[in-house]
């Protein structure tokens, strides 16, 4: 596709949109950006920039193509709007896959897609194998193409939802399904809906690709994916499982875990589909993994120990997003919780937890904008607190856990009531652990 003095409309101006922008402009395409808010854009980009949009359209306007950040809504009337105006409305994902000529790796699912794909990259790195990693961790797909000139041999790819809802043609070698669970309510309007962009990631493969997903989930099965099928689960007849410590890949060993190796990766969802990858895609031998995954370290945030202060153990597990990662957080605990839970209202359902939480929590501390709600819920069956903030909320939690318990950070929730993002709330968590051991 040549972009020569086509004229492209950008919606957003997050790292998405600025990224897809560059590439763009690279191109040689006429680039105007329009965002809801307004963000300062950096300085060498040659573009025209239109801050809250409504007060700035001509409406006889029309574009080539419209490129849509993944943080917008594509339902709002910003991006009705657009449509309205082109022939082609794609996501940022699809736009750069466009002017990408390597392969692609591509994974998504509700939870662990960031532990997956820094592994991945991990041991490719380890085996002197050119990869990049982009998406949803924070590295736009399009900046990796501009960089590189999308000419890069493998790209990793973390993919959202919201980032598969506007693909038409993007097809990836292998295609990741995870697991899935509820999320995002405050987006779809049913569960079904969310489910659906997903599994979008295989709709554009051949028989040529590899379609990597649980089998235990059984509706799995009629789908119709093209690719072929490589199934992991806890169970001997998938393509990847587990038993005892042996993970076995077409019912041949594969390799014997240690607890640190499984401490690293986390939930089998995890674990599974990475080796995988690694043996059917990458080609590596069993022993070649392990010893890559010596040196392999988790991204924080990530049910992250902190430290340990009086006995108890304190855990930063910002990354929970949805009830379904408090929920792994939880089943990796022996001893009694202390669990700092809240965030953003995403319309998620936590009924399903009250067993495991009158089962491992000691206390609850709520915080958020879904505070309320969650007090409602568990205060009936746990002791149960409410806080405005996470300052009062960590040391209340310090004053509740006895030795040998464990203070959990596990929001469940989005962090955007109160934080710009999941990181900027762990780091918040950290610091004031720090400060409880300094004082």
């Amino acid at each position: 596709m040549k972009l020569k003095n086509q004229r492209i409309a950008i919606l957003g101006a997050g790292k998405s949109g600025i990224s897809a922008s560059e590439l763009a402009l690279s191109l040689g395409a006429e680039v105007s950006i329009y965002d809801e808010g307004i963000s300062k854009l950096p300085d060498h980009l040659n573009l025209s920039y239109f801050p809250h949009f409504e007060m700035n359209l001509k409406k006889e306007e029309t574009w080539d193509m419209v490129v849509v950040s993944p943080g917008i809504c594509i339902s709002s009337d910003f991006v009705s709007y657009f449509s309205e105006k082109t022939d082609l409305l794609i996501s940022e994902i699809e736009f750069a896959s466009l002017f990408f000529e390597g392969e692609i790796v591509a994974i998504t699912g509700t939870n662990g897609k960031t532990t997956m794909l820094n592994a991945l990259q991990h041991i490719c790195n380890h085996y002197a194998v050119p990869s990049k990693i982009a998406g949803n961790n924070g590295v736009p797909f399009s900046k990796v193409v501009c960089d590189s000139g999308g000419s890069y041999p493998l790209i990793f790819l973390e993919l959202s939802s919201f980032q598969l809802e506007l693909i038409h043609q993007f097809f990836p070698q292998v295609a990741v399904l995870m697991n899935l669970s509820p999320d995002h309510l405050d987006r779809y309007s049913c569960l079904d809906e969310y489910y659906k962009a997903k599994f979008r990631i295989f709709e554009n493969q051949t028989e040529k690709n590899m379609a990597i997903l649980p089998s235990k989930l059984p509706f799995m099965h009629n789908k119709e994916i093209i690719a072929h099928r490589l199934f992991f689960s806890e169970l001997e007849n998938s393509d990847c499982f587990i038993k005892s410590s042996n993970v076995f890949v077409k019912g041949q060993l594969f390799l014997s875990l240690n607890d640190e190796i499984r401490f690293k990766l986390g939930a089998l969802e995890n674990l599974l589909p990475f080796i995988l990858v690694c043996s059917e895609f990458l080609s590596f031998t069993g022993n070649q993994v392990l010893s890559a995954l010596q040196s392999f370290s988790p991204p924080p945030h990530r049910y992250e120990w902190i430290a340990s202060l009086n006995q108890v153990s304190y855990i930063n597990d910002s990354k929970s997003t949805n009830p379904a990662s408090l929920e792994k957080a939880l089943d990796r605990q022996n001893e009694k919780v202390v669990l700092i839970c809240g965030g953003k209202e995403k319309g998620a359902d936590f009924s399903f937890l009250i067993p495991k939480m009158k089962e491992k929590i000691a206390c609850l501390i709520c915080i958020g904008e879904n505070a309320d709600s969650l007090f409602q819920l568990f205060s009936k069956f746990i002791p149960s607190h409410l806080f405005n903030n996470l300052d009062d909320a960590v040391f209340f939690a310090k004053s509740m856990a006895l030795p040998n318990q464990i203070v959990l950070f596990s929001p469940a929730s989005s962090s955007l009531d109160l934080y710009q993002n999941y990181e900027e709330r762990g780091n918040h968590f950290r610091f004031l652990v720090k400060t409880l051991l300094n004082n």
